[in-house]
C-alpha cells in the first residue's frame, strides 16, 4: 500500500523544519532539505505503524495541496511511502 500526503517546508536560518499537516504530531527537523525530507518519511512511517499497532484502517483525508496558505519561507512537497504486509502481520 502506497500512502502519499503533502507536507508544508518550513525554510529557516541553518535548518528545515517539516510537517503533515493531516497526521498530527508527525513532523522532522534537519540542516539541509534532504535530510528533513528522509526524517519526514521516518516520521510518517512511525505514525503510520502506530495506526496499524491500534487497528485503525481508517488514515486521515488528504488535504488538497493548492488548499494550504503558505508563509513566505514555506512551500509544500508530496511525501509518499510503501507499507508492504506479510503474512502473519496483524498476529
Amino acid at each position: 500500500m502506497q500512502l502519499t500526503y503533502p507536507a508544508i517546508i518550513t525554510e529557516m536560518p541553518e535548518k528545515y523544519h517539516a510537517r503533515i499537516p493531516d497526521l498530527a504530531g508527525c513532523e522532522a527537523e534537519a540542516s539541509t532539505l534532504i535530510d528533513v525530507m528522509e526524517e519526514l518519511k521516518d516520521a510518517f512511517r512511525s505514525w503510520i505503524e502506530v495506526e496499524l499497532e491500534d487497528d485503525i484502517m481508517e488514515f486521515p483525508p488528504v488535504t488538497p495541496i493548492d488548499s494550504f496558505e503558505l508563509k513566505e519561507n514555506e512551500f509544500v512537497r508530496s511525501v509518499s511511502i510503501t507499507i508492504k504486509f506479510t503474512y502473519g502481520w496483524d498476529e
